[in-house]
């Protein structure tokens, strides 16, 4: 199967033209001459500590979830010399190109947020018309510490985050993968029991306690297992034989400078 090819068909699981206006979704760099794809490598970023693994591997193609230019590659490439230099790496020794599916993967069927339920094993997942946020449900209903268990065990992080602001039992969950805080009001609408989403920001949390809103705070680096999971899950639905490689790098931030025993 050709390059072109390739990008036809994902194209239609993930359609460029439903990415986000400020999104910079698709071809981002290196060599896209139509050529033969046999290997591809999966990264939630392509960064220089993805390069040894793409030298080893020598892949016909990149694919990353977040975009390795998010914004245009003259102004992007001239505030980060690092990412230049990295640039300049991948179009002299790599010769492959690279894509990504950000925020049209976020959206699809089967793709991010409902990947993510589906693989903790909610029910009745459903996307909310014009918006990232998915809401599912529990078998039964749970409690918040439960619940938080459920996505500790599922991500292997060591910490979350959250806001415990009332004791009722939880069923219904809305959901957003990454930086979903804008759709926090969407949650309050829809009457969910807890919101869950990560990069939330200052104002957003002094309002959902306002709203006596629970709260679960996942590190953006859940998405790793998202991607690499549903991306690879599609790539051999269009063809069983491509050899894939997934690299999991990413870690979430740590706890530093926790006082022993102080509450």
């Amino acid at each position: 199967m050709t390059l072109k090819q390739l990008i036809a068909k994902l194209a239609k699981f993930y359609p460029l033209k439903s990415q986000e206006c400020w999104d910079f979704s698709g071809y981002q760099t290196g060599d896209k001459t139509d050529h033969e794809i046999k290997k591809i490598l999966l990264a939630l970023d392509f960064t220089e500590a993805v390069l040894p693994f793409a030298l080893e591997f020598q892949p016909d193609l990149i694919i990353t979830h977040h975009p390795f230019l998010f914004g245009k590659m003259k102004q992007v490439l001239l505030s980060d010399p690092l990412k230049s230099k990295l640039n300049d790496k991948i179009n002299s020794i790599l010769h492959c190109p690279i894509y990504s599916y950000h925020t049209n993967y976020d959206k699809a069927l089967y793709g991010m947020n409902h990947l993510l339920l589906n693989a903790m094993n909610f029910k009745d997942i459903k996307p909310v018309s014009d918006s990232f946020l998915w809401t599912a449900k529990t078998e039964q209903p749970i409690s918040y510490e439960e619940l938080v268990d459920r996505f500790m065990k599922f991500s292997g992080f060591d910490y979350l985050m959250g806001l415990h602001n009332n004791s009722k039992l939880i069923q219904t969950i809305g959901f957003v993968a990454g930086s979903g805080s804008s759709e926090f009001m969407k949650a309050i609408e829809l009457g969910v029991d807890c919101f869950i989403t990560g990069d939330c920001p200052h104002h957003v949390r002094l309002d959902m306690n306002r709203y006596k809103m629970n709260y679960i705070e996942v590190p953006h680096e859940i998405e790793e297992k998202g991607f690499l999971i549903g991306m690879s899950q599609t790539l051999h639905k269009i063809n069983s034989e491509f050899a894939i490689k997934k690299i999991e790098f990413e870690q979430p931030f740590k706890l530093i400078g926790v006082k022993h025993g102080h509450k």
